[in-house]
């Protein structure tokens, strides 16, 4: 019997938000495809900070397993997406899941400059809607502590 190679697909290396071609035979991968015509689940790995740290599939096609990481960013570009309105409510919504993020990774989830993020981060401390961290310089939900 022959020994399956384990691949390596990184989502943070990927467009999108989340469908990748499979390296080895380019089957399209899906997170939306719930039929596993085209993947099969086999074990999602160990949950840290809310998020999955990796989930390992077969590909139905070339029998490969491919070992998934990177979601924390997928769901975090997912969110900037499409948020709209005040910068405020983009930046609480962007901090909802609990995960502290410095001024840096707020700016760039929303693509919008520092200087803007800070001025917004300020108007949420003042009203005690956020707390910074200042070992990590990040900032999360009063109410997340």
């Amino acid at each position: 019997m022959m020994k399956k190679t384990v691949l390596e697909i990184d989502l943070t290396k990927t467009d999108g938000l989340g469908d990748f071609p499979c390296p080895h035979c380019g089957t399209i991968i899906s997170p939306d495809d719930m039929s596993e015509e085209s993947y099969r689940i086999l074990e999602a790995r160990s949950v840290k900070r809310g998020f999955l740290d990796e989930v390992l599939v077969q590909c139905n096609t070339c029998k490969n397993i491919i070992s998934i990481v990177g979601f924390e960013d997928v769901s975090r570009r997912e969110k900037a997406k499409p948020l709209k309105g005040k910068t405020e409510n983009q930046i609480l919504k962007l901090l909802e899941d609990g995960i502290p993020l410095t001024l840096t990774e707020i700016a760039e989830t929303l693509d919008k400059e520092p200087k803007v993020i800070f001025r917004s981060l300020r108007k949420l401390f003042d009203k005690g809607r956020i707390i910074p961290d200042p070992k990590t310089k990040s900032y999360m939900l009063a109410e997340d502590i």
